[in-house]
């Protein structure tokens, strides 16, 4: 309102550009996050905004909406990922799996790439600790490359076997692939598919903000695939004239 040409106030827009208020407000925190009661207790407030970086803010701000207490799954990848956030979400029992970045898993002693590569394809290293009152298990594991994940609820066995290409021999053979793995692939695979369609159908309409590009390529896919079920126009003539 201050920026634009019609209802613009100098000593507010020559001050400071809009985009630069935009982040200080999009990044602006009074709560302190060691003061929040838990959940149950009296003075637990649901208003109250834990800062835990910004990707992690992310998935707070949507999971806002899922009930607690059911026991709900959430997958997410290693941009979101954090130890606060899967702590925060299990207190509202909403159990996790994530690849998680090394460098967010402070103190946790897992071996380096190079030393687990050394092991061989299908090594993998499990460790647990208890932060908040909440389990938390990391397991990396090699396969083509190092990877890290962290969960609520998952652990690294039972472990499974998956079969691999070796360029050398020429041929398959199995890689032991730790349970955590397994379930976060499950999990994500209806995010990766919808990722994976939307990017063969691309939409031509543009936005600022990833959640609309989202929701629209999201909502295009959605009625092609229900054009090809039903062999109707209706659902592309809804989302054509939609807004």
């Amino acid at each position: 309102m201050y920026w634009q040409s019609a209802t613009r106030i100098d000593c507010v827009a020559n001050t400071m550009a809009l985009h630069r208020w935009e982040a200080i407000k999009r990044n602006l925190h009074f709560a302190d996050n060691v003061k929040q009661a838990p959940i149950g207790d009296p003075a637990y407030d649901k208003l109250y905004k834990p800062d835990i970086g910004a990707s992690s803010n992310i998935v707070l701000t949507l999971s806002s909406i899922i009930p607690d207490n059911i026991s709900h799954k959430l997958f997410f990848d290693n941009w979101f990922s954090s130890v606060d956030l899967q702590m925060l979400l299990e207190k509202r029992k909403i159990h996790c799996l994530s690849t998680v970045r090394t460098n967010r898993l402070a103190g946790c002693c897992l071996p380096t790439d190079q030393d687990i590569k050394r092991k061989g394809r299908g090594a993998f290293e499990e460790r647990e600790t208890i932060y908040n009152r909440v389990t938390l298990r990391a397991v990396k594991w090699h396969d083509n490359r190092a990877v890290t994940l962290l969960s609520t609820f998952a652990s690294a066995n039972p472990a499974s076997t998956v079969m691999r290409w070796d360029k050398k021999r020429k041929t398959t053979f199995e890689v032991k692939c730790p349970s955590i793995v397994t379930t976060y692939n499950k999990g994500m695979g209806g995010v990766d598919l919808l990722d994976s369609l939307i990017a063969l159908n691309r939409t031509k309409i543009r936005s600022k903000k990833w959640l609309n590009s989202f929701n629209i390529g999201g909502t295009f896919k959605n009625a092609m695939e229900r054009k090809e079920i039903s062999g109707s126009k209706s659902a592309l003539e809804k989302v054509g004239t939609g807004r």
